[in-house]
């Protein structure tokens, strides 16, 4: 069994459970830990320590993605009101168990593999948390599955808002319009048409012709973005380099004045 270790050690595992997994999903892919890591943007400096646990036998093998935390940045969820809680209960928040995906609020698995070896992997933790003096562990957008599991090893479920757009089989814009009334679509039409009037256009890249260049100008727009707000960004451009590889599974889509590009 491996404990407290990296994503890279799991990818170089002979008996991965992720390997042979056709994903949709990016963000459950090994890899993509895998270049958060390498890049040092999911590291310890960072405040998202790789605490990964990973266990094989007869053939089977779980995997558990986990981190440990000394802050609340980069998970989107606010849980700043318990960190004081606690505080005020003389009690110790951080450091704490974080199972996400470093920066994005998406829901994803963050277990994978045999059900047995998961659930002793889920004990494994909990036993190092007491170990540990650790005080709490948390699961953020979690799947439905995932969900129950968690629940049966007596986690409390706290419940948030998320607005997530959902294509509910439109056939095109117009249909989409449809399902709002008048003056909404009237609303919707007027401001897509002031993106049209000062040039803007984007470009979806897809496989081939994604390179190296287009994440590097993808990147130059993404941390402007945080700039503004007198903020740095989460990823650095040694991880857009890196998840260049991921050709098949992401779309990189640039918004731009045609004649700046």
């Amino acid at each position: 069994m491996y404990k407290n270790t990296s994503a890279q050690q799991i990818l170089s595992a002979k008996n991965n459970p992720l390997k042979n997994i056709s994903l949709l999903n990016p963000f459950e892919c090994i890899e993509y830990l895998v270049a958060l890591e390498n890049s040092n943007c999911a590291s310890k400096e960072t405040g998202w320590q790789p605490m990964h646990f990973y266990k094989s036998k007869r053939n089977k093998s779980a995997f558990i993605n986990l981190y440990k935390k000394n802050n609340s940045h980069g998970e989107f969820v606010f849980d700043y009101s318990w960190a004081n809680a606690f505080i005020r209960n003389g009690l110790s928040y951080y450091p704490k168990l974080v199972s996400a995906i470093p920066f994005t609020p998406c829901k994803s698995k963050k277990v994978f593999g045999d059900d047995e070896i998961s659930n002793e992997l889920i004990d494994e933790i909990k036993k190092m948390m007491h170990d540990e003096s650790i005080n709490s562990w948390h699961i953020l957008f979690p799947v439905n599955e995932e969900r129950k599991v968690f629940l049966k090893h007596d986690f409390i479920e706290r419940s948030g808002y998320r607005f997530v757009w959902q294509n509910k089989n439109f056939v095109d814009f117009k249909d989409y319009l449809s399902i709002f009334k008048s003056r909404q679509r009237k609303n919707i039409i007027k401001e897509r048409n002031s993106i049209r009037s000062v040039g803007i256009e984007f470009d979806i890249f897809e496989a081939d012709d994604i390179s190296l260049e287009t994440w590097r100008i993808f990147f130059n727009f993404y941390q402007i973005t945080y700039h503004e707000r007198g903020q740095a960004p989460y990823l650095n451009l040694a991880f857009f380099e890196q998840i260049e590889a991921f050709k098949t599974k992401l779309k990189p889509v640039l918004f731009f004045r045609k004649a700046e590009w």
